[in-house]
């Protein structure tokens, strides 16, 4: 890897735990400024980071030669940053979810087109590889015509939401919610997986805990998404983070001539009616040693990720599995949808009859 691409990252708190040890141990990126967009401890965003020069103001970021701009701040700041950034020709990578609305995320991404600059979104996960497995027995046409998707998810942290504040992350306002958060890349991988657009859907949203820790909370801990996409599959994205039970993932893909399932992205099965059930072998993940707890879970995403972002960067050889800010558009659109179809109890129709899916 010829060019190492030098780095500043706005956000002091996801970007200083994981974003910059993550780049670092990549070897293509060389994290050399990082701003703090609430103040904060300098001392403990050093050792963190590993990043001397640590800013407080982001717009400083701007005056340090760089060739990519990574926004981690919460979403309400995504667009203003992001966007100064393109103006001043710097590559974007922006955390999810892209924005607080589509309109938001469809001015990120003309700026990104006026720039000419990459826009790229941290929908990481499409590179585990159990998810890439996932999308090639489906593209293979393994289980025949796609019939429906059901994408599970619980994280067992009742507990922890009564206990401790969770800041912006509870607040509507600011972008928080577990729909945006976690939302925003089940969508992004039921698009990834099919190739397919979501023609209509109804949800609900849910706040189970409101009041807690000396806070008030009105962003949803809970959601249901039930749906149909162009081609006539239907889906259902059900995700609920205040629970007792133990945190886990489970996707049952199935089509006309069988099933796929994934469990916990780490197990992948295929059932068809002759041979019955088998576990399908997985490439072998990426890994690094040495990086800090918080980073190393999302090595095996991450640095897959990363690898493509480098490429088209440095190289202007985008992959088609980088996740640009036209996904991030499409999945704001879609987090918009569910919003309305909660907020007035009816489906909402995202596309005409004769919507397209993502490729023939």
């Amino acid at each position: 890897m010829a060019e190492v691409l030098r780095v500043g990252i706005a956000g002091s708190g996801f970007g200083a735990r994981v974003h910059a040890p993550m780049l670092a141990a990549h070897g293509g990126f060389e994290p050399v400024a990082i701003a703090s967009l609430h103040r904060g401890d300098q001392e403990r965003i050093r050792a963190e980071s590993c990043i001397s020069d640590v800013l407080d103001d982001w717009r400083r970021l701007l005056d340090r030669r760089l060739d990519l701009l990574v926004v981690a701040a919460n979403p309400a700041l995504h667009r203003e940053i992001s966007e100064a950034g393109l103006a001043r020709g710097i590559a974007v990578l922006c955390e999810k979810p892209m924005a607080l609305d589509l309109a938001e995320a469809e001015s990120m991404e003309a700026a990104r087109q006026q720039s000419a600059k990459v826009g790229a979104i941290t929908f990481e996960f499409r590179f585990r590889p159990a998810r890439q497995a996932v999308r090639r027995l489906i593209a293979e046409g393994r289980i025949g015509t796609l019939l429906h998707v059901a994408f599970r998810g619980q994280d067992a942290r009742y507990a922890h939401l009564l206990a401790n504040p969770i800041g912006w992350l509870g607040r509507r306002e600011s972008g928080g919610g577990r729909l945006g958060a976690l939302g925003s890349h089940m969508f992004d991988s039921l698009r990834y997986w099919t190739r397919d657009e979501v023609l209509e859907l109804s949800a609900q949203l849910t706040t189970h805990v409101r009041d807690a820790a000396g806070e008030r909370r009105d962003a949803d801990d809970a959601f249901q998404v039930i749906g149909r996409m162009c081609s006539g599959a239907t889906f259902l994205l059900d995700y609920r983070s205040s629970t007792h039970l133990p945190s886990g993932w489970q996707l049952e893909v199935h089509g006309s001539a069988g099933t796929i399932t994934l469990t916990d992205d780490a197990v992948v099965r295929l059932y068809d009616p002759v041979s019955g059930w088998q576990e399908v072998a997985l490439q072998p993940a990426a890994e690094r040693q040495g990086l800090p707890q918080a980073a190393a879970s999302y090595a095996t995403a991450m640095l897959p990720f990363l690898d493509s972002l480098h490429a088209a960067v440095s190289e202007g050889r985008a992959g088609e599995d980088l996740p640009t800010f036209q996904d991030g558009v499409e999945s704001q659109r879609l987090l918009d949808a569910v919003r309305s179809a909660a907020g007035n109890g009816r489906r909402q129709v995202l596309r005409g009859s004769g919507c397209q899916t993502l490729r023939p």
